[in-house]
């Protein structure tokens, strides 16, 4: 189990709006015909690499939000910290603007970043994209982060010790329920004041925020139970560096959840790619009487019936009914299982 959100920024700046070229010639009489069809139409921002990453590294830099993975502009890496140097996103950004040709900065199609950060409680991986061009009405800047537990941060565990670890919170229902809300309060102080400060510091016309929470079902390899790294997932299934010593208790927090008979609400099941699978917004499951939580259990159309299912997902092609489209886009976001982030 891990918590994610999703912020999206607009930045107050000056925009160009131009209609989108549709080869068919139905399909541009259509367009003329329809003026006020945003879906034919992009917005590009005026902002350069230079400016819009300097207001982003003082957002980050007065949150101490400074240990940096990656930077690449077009898809190219200008940095990426492959020996986990620390606090070294000033630098980054430093050496990219000398190294930067002025047109691509002014002409950029897209920016990465990739950072991470701890407290005492979570580990966070917070994924930067920003976009030049996107829909009218697309918010350019999309921010999504991932909290992972460290109390079972695994360099020096061996798998008993972890399942141990982890064990211990899983006496009875109010015990882990009562963990994971405390975890999930310090997830959303985290969570508001990166809002907060990304909001300032780039001067944004309109800013969107959720959050929720993940579990994810792995797949057994012989003895080993099994994930995948891929680009379009969640930043935590990217690969970066040492980011497997804190990826190990995810695959088992499911063994906890059916062994304690634990009732799990409000969250979305990855599969081992880090695909949404099925989604339990507003809803709970008791993990003891659904195969979902049984790793070693092959799910058929039955363990399925009901339920909402990603089309996109493990299990998209079990069923037709109440399947969940949804773009595929490594930035496309669920709107399921998500709460607004209204703190008091």
């Amino acid at each position: 189990m891990y918590y994610i959100s999703n912020i999206e920024i607009d930045p107050a700046q000056i925009t160009k709006i131009k209609r989108i070229k549709n080869g068919n010639i139905l399909n541009r009489l259509v367009d003329r015909l329809n003026v006020k069809n945003t879906q034919s139409k992009i917005e590009t921002e005026t902002f350069t690499v230079v400016s819009i990453l300097d207001q982003i590294r003082g957002a980050l830099v007065d949150l101490h939000l400074d240990n940096i993975i990656k930077l690449s502009i077009n898809g190219f890496d200008y940095y990426y910290d492959k020996s986990e140097v620390e606090n070294d996103l000033v630098d980054a950004i430093e050496a990219l603007d000398s190294k930067i040709d002025p047109i691509e900065s002014e002409r950029f199609e897209d920016i990465h970043l990739i950072l991470e950060h701890e407290d005492e409680s979570l580990k966070y991986y917070v994924d930067i994209k920003i976009l030049r061009k996107h829909k009218v009405g697309e918010y350019p800047i999309k921010i999504i982060t991932n909290g992972l537990i460290r109390e079972f941060h695994s360099p020096d565990m061996d798998e008993k010790a972890l399942n141990s670890s982890i064990s211990s919170h899983f006496n009875n229902q109010d015990e882990i329920d009562k963990y994971l809300s405390g975890l999930e309060a310090k997830f959303k102080i985290f969570v508001k004041a990166l809002e907060n400060n990304l909001a300032t510091f780039i001067n944004s016309d309109g800013v969107k925020s959720l959050i929720g929470k993940r579990i994810l079902r792995p797949i057994i390899k012989g003895s080993n139970r099994e994930i995948e790294f891929s680009k379009y997932a969640d930043p935590i299934f990217q690969g970066y560096p040492g980011i497997q010593n804190h990826f190990l208790y995810l695959k088992y927090w499911i063994d906890f959840c059916k062994e304690s008979k634990i009732t799990c609400s409000d969250f979305i099941l990855i599969d081992y790619k880090g695909n949404p699978s099925v989604c339990f917004e507003n809803e709970q499951i008791n993990a003891n009487n659904s195969n979902l939580f049984d790793i070693t259990q092959e799910i058929s159309e039955t363990d399925l019936r009901g339920l909402r299912i990603y089309e996109k997902g493990i299990y998209g092609a079990f069923t037709t009914d109440n399947l969940i489209r949804e773009e595929d886009s490594s930035f496309a976001f669920q709107s399921y299982n998500y709460t607004n982030l209204n703190l008091e």
